[in-house]
């Protein structure tokens, strides 16, 4: 256990942090999914990895279908691990990047092309996407249970006129705001189609 490091002379603790219940968890899965791991590669590899008097006690595949599942295993034993593929993890890294940013990023350049004469009919379906977002509809929440003086009611992030707190919406007031926006957008999506 981790606690073990807090062990004082007489073998006693004298406290632990609050966490410290977290940090033991944390330990054990990490020592868990390190095992299952380990017990993978040694199974691949064969006993005779391990155990260099394994042909003893090995039975040998006998017939042609053992033998041709034991050539289609393959995992190579690299000193007691094995290397990640960095071009796979490079790949997934690089084109997560790509559609968190392409996320952040296309609502506002289709805003800022709805600006030219050009992209007229992109500019209401632009409003709408933004009216129904989260924060927008959480704006509205406020605004029906009469709280809040709002500005930059246009922009993704509508905002307090002053810094005013906001108390807890009334229960299911997000809820039915949220079924009554959906309906409007299934209305104006069959009606501009």
């Amino acid at each position: 256990m981790l606690a073990d490091q807090f062990i004082r002379i007489g073998g006693y603790i004298a406290s632990l942090p609050d966490d410290q219940w977290v940090k033991e968890i944390v330990g054990w899965e990490s020592h868990t999914w390190a095992s299952l791991q380990i017990a993978i590669e040694k199974y691949a590899t064969g006993a005779k990895s391990i155990d260099p008097y394994a042909d003893s006690y090995i039975k040998a595949p006998e017939t042609d279908g053992e033998k041709a599942l034991c050539a289609k295993q393959r995992m190579k034993k690299s000193g007691g691990f094995v290397n990640i593929n960095v071009f796979a993890l490079s790949f997934v890294y690089a084109f997560s990047v790509f559609i968190v940013t392409m996320d952040i990023v296309l609502l506002r350049f289709l805003i800022y092309l709805s600006r030219f004469r050009r992209m007229r009919t992109l500019g209401p379906r632009i409003e709408r996407w933004i009216q129904d977002g989260v924060l927008q509809l959480q704006r509205r929440a406020f605004e029906s249970s009469r709280q809040g003086t709002w500005r930059s009611l246009e922009k993704e992030v509508p905002i307090t006129a002053r810094r005013e707190t906001l108390e807890d919406l009334p229960r299911g007031e997000f809820q039915r705001l949220l079924k009554n926006a959906g309906r409007n957008c299934v209305r104006s999506c069959a009606g501009s189609g």
